[in-house]
């Protein structure tokens, strides 16, 4: 029987895999903590085995702004679960990916990309000093109070002179004001008198 490793050729991350599981993570960690630390300024002992919770710091740091939306919404995700795992949390962990995995599931059966996000856990990138309960709050009071305002006021409309509106009903015209009165005694009225005059 072939050894399967002569066939996968150069891939050396395979089989360190299989033959030393961790030693990647332990790696990638490593390499996410001495970035962050040198671009602060500070050189870590990589050799002191320390692993701080930091691949949220680093997708936030060098990932999340070369990213798309999406790509980013994934890589979040990844982070934390990684963030999640090397603190022990393998439950809260395992609840991470699973609701990720919903979501996935639901967006590619139809679900609205608001009602999949729903589904995770990760909480959304605030991009506001209000957190999304308090702008709800602003904006349901604001709606009220302009149903209120709109109730006790009355707006005249264009050209209509303020303090002619009588609470209801189109005004009403006075005898002669109609298309035909307006035209200078030429009514029903004025024309009979003109038939008078000339008899």
């Amino acid at each position: 029987m072939l050894d399967t490793e002569v066939l996968e050729g150069q891939r050396e991350n395979l089989r360190l895999w299989r033959r030393t599981p961790g030693a990647l993570a332990l790696g990638t960690i490593l390499e996410a903590q001495q970035t962050l630390l040198t671009r602060q300024g500070v050189h870590p002992d990589v050799q002191s085995g320390e692993l701080p919770p930091v691949m949220v710091q680093y997708f936030r740091n060098h990932l999340q702004p070369v990213m798309t939306p999406a790509v980013s919404r994934e890589s979040h995700h990844w982070a934390m679960l990684l963030d999640l795992l090397i603190k022990g949390e393998i439950a809260r962990a395992a609840d991470l990916g699973c609701q990720r995995l919903k979501s996935l599931e639901g967006y590619a059966k139809g679900v609205t990309l608001d009602v999949a996000r729903n589904l995770e856990l990760v909480p959304l990138e605030r991009t506001s000093l209000a957190s999304p309960t308090e702008t709800m709050q602003a904006g349901r009071v604001a709606a009220e109070e302009l149903k209120i305002a709109q109730r006790t006021r009355y707006t005249p409309k264009w050209g209509e002179p303020s303090g002619s509106y009588q609470g209801g009903g189109k005004k009403g015209k006075t005898k002669g004001e109609g298309k035909k009165g307006r035209q200078e005694g030429k009514g029903k009225k004025g024309k009979e008198d003109e038939k008078d005059k000339a008899s």
